[in-house]
Order: C-alpha cells, then sequence, then structure tokens
C-alpha cells in the first residue's frame, strides 16, 4: 500500500467525530404512508421525484441505478456534468450549467448533492477562491431548498480520490481541507448528509482511474444513497465477483438489528441476525432488513463465484535459424 494511501487512511479519525455528529441529526428516515380505510377510493400516488446534482462522478449513471433500487414509486432524474465545480469562481462553475433551472422546473421532493472533487485541483483550490466554497455550498442548498417542493436536501461527502489522484484533482486537499467546509455547510443549513467516502475507500479497485468509479463502484454509490433515504442496510464487500471465496458485511442504517437471509428469500425479524462479517463460497444473493420500531426497506446485492482467469503463457519459440 502506498505511502500516500496510508496518510489518507490515517486521516480518517480527524474527521470521524464531525461526520458522526453530522449524521446524527440526518437519521430520520422514510416511513410508509397509512393504508387507507376500507372502500375508500384512492387516485394513483404521484412519484417522488429524486434530483441528482453533481459533477462526472454523478453523470457517469449513479442516478439510474439508485432509481431501479427506489423503485415504481421513485423517478429520479440525472443533474451531473462532467468537470464541474461548487464555487462559482471555479474554472468550470456547476453554476452557469443551467442544470439548477432545469432540476427547478423538475421539481423534486429530493435534492442530493455532490460536488467538490474538481474544486481540488490547484486552479481553483487556492487562496483567492477557497474562501468561497462554504458560502456557495450554502446558496446552492438555498436554491435547492427554495423550488416549488421545497425538498429535502442531501449534502454527500465526496467518494475518495485514490493515490496520487489523477486529472490535476489533489485527493489529500478534497479530503483534509474541502470535506470538513462541505461538512460546516451541511451543519451550518441543517441539511442532511450521506457520507460516501467510508464505503467507497474500501473498494480502490472499482475506481479504475483513481477518480471516477466503474460499474460496480457507482452501485455502491447507489446503495449508500439507498440505505441514507429509506433506513435498508448497507451490504458490502470488495467486489460484485470472486473466484474462491468473500467476506461479506452488513452496516445498519440506524441502530436497528439487521437480519438477512443468504438465499433470496425476503428477510424478517426471525431471520438470522447479522452479528459479524462472513464468508460466502458460492454464487450467493444477500438480503438485510433493518428492524427497529418498524422494518425498513430490504437492501439486496448479489455476489457471483467465477472461473479463475486462465494463466498466461509465454508463445513457443522456434528454434534459431528456422
Amino acid at each position: 500500500m502506498s505511502n500516500a494511501l496510508l496518510r489518507i487512511r490515517a486521516a480518517m479519525p480527524l474527521f470521524a467525530a464531525a461526520i458522526a455528529a453530522v449524521l446524527a441529526s440526518s437519521m430520520a428516515f422514510a416511513q410508509a404512508a397509512p393504508a387507507p380505510a376500507p372502500g375508500t377510493a384512492t387516485a394513483p400516488a404521484a412519484k417522488i421525484r429524486v434530483a441528482c446534482m453533481g459533477d462526472s462522478i454523478t453523470a457517469g449513471g449513479y442516478p439510474a441505478i439508485l432509481g431501479k433500487m427506489l423503485g415504481d414509486q421513485y423517478n429520479v432524474k440525472n443533474f451531473g456534468i462532467s468537470g464541474m465545480t461548487l464555487m462559482k469562481a471555479g474554472d468550470r462553475p456547476y453554476w452557469t450549467t443551467g442544470q439548477i433551472g432545469f432540476a427547478k422546473t423538475f421539481d423534486p421532493q429530493i435534492v442530493t448533492i455532490m460536488l467538490g472533487t474538481n474544486d481540488a485541483k490547484p486552479q481553483n483550490w487556492n487562496d483567492q477562491k477557497k474562501g468561497t466554497f462554504l458560502p456557495d455550498y450554502e446558496a446552492l442548498i438555498a436554491e435547492a431548498r427554495a423550488m416549488p417542493s421545497h425538498p429535502r436536501v442531501y449534502v454527500m461527502i465526496p467518494v475518495p480520490v485514490f493515490p496520487p489522484g489523477a486529472f490535476g484533482i489533489n485527493g489529500k486537499v478534497l479530503r483534509e481541507e474541502i470535506t470538513p467546509v462541505v461538512l460546516k455547510a451541511a451543519e451550518e443549513t441543517k441539511a442532511d448528509v450521506i457520507d460516501l467516502y467510508t464505503p467507497l475507500l474500501k473498494i480502490p479497485d472499482a475506481f479504475p482511474d483513481r477518480v471516477h468509479p466503474n460499474r460496480f463502484g457507482s452501485e455502491r454509490i447507489a446503495a449508500a444513497i439507498y440505505s441514507a433515504m429509506t433506513g435498508a442496510p448497507l451490504i458490502e464487500a470488495a467486489a460484485p465477483t470472486f473466484t474462491e471465496e468473500l467476506m461479506v458485511e452488513i452496516v445498519a442504517a440506524n441502530k436497528d438489528a439487521v437480519h438477512y437471509t443468504l438465499d433470496g428469500s425476503e428477510p424478517t425479524k426471525d431471520s438470522p441476525r447479522f452479528a459479524e462479517p462472513f464468508k460466502i463460497t458460492g454464487t450467493t444473493t444477500v438480503k438485510a432488513l433493518g428492524v427497529g420500531d418498524a422494518p425498513s426497506r430490504v437492501a439486496v446485492a448479489v455476489f457471483q463465484k467465477v472461473a479463475p482467469k486462465p494463466a498466461a503463457t509465454a508463445p513457443a519459440t522456434s528454434p534459431a535459424g528456422r
């Protein structure tokens, strides 16, 4: 493991208390609406609209995955654009793209914001500009809340940038300087927080260019957001496929007990209770349920056992002179 990655991991305790304090105010989860009285006619329920604002990590596709996880009751729309900064003074400000206006027309009940990664480039994060990050972030939250439906706003702690970084993005700056300001913006505006850094730090192989997630990484981002929005547990593993065995962990979205199944059946409070990471040795569908005052929605993850790739063999060479 590189010294740079070790430094990033060593820095995590510096932010744990701050993250925990802000997340503690974000634990009110969606509850099912009461059933109508017998014989009462009801119109089809309008879908809950979710607007996902962000940069290339958003534009790359996690909103579509999140929409499938949330189901037919939700309409999730992608308002991400590659290369965007949160700061108005940045080299490519999100503010000038028109996406805020498009999101307003969409009239969402929920808005997610994941910006700040491109602000960690040296031309953006400098003494002349970085002081505008906090007021600009708070202004974007205010813009979202001023939309007609007055949506609930989720501020997302950006995913890691793995050493040595790429595209001029400084992962150390993102984590140690920008992330605390993101948390401060959320705290001062009382916005909900979703931590994407911690679960995604565990799967560096899901970031082939050290910045952008592959399909599995986008699925993990969507799963973390789904967990925060619904109270479903978060199912974690190092990869979606494996050749021999794989360790699986289930993280409760709150203090609920977590019950799970490994055969694809729906978990109940009578299913095995998760206590510690477990090993799977074959293709497995893991389903998990949080059980507290009320059951959560069910989280689902499929892990597939695959055949090992054959070892590469050197091409045969002909004897000299033939």
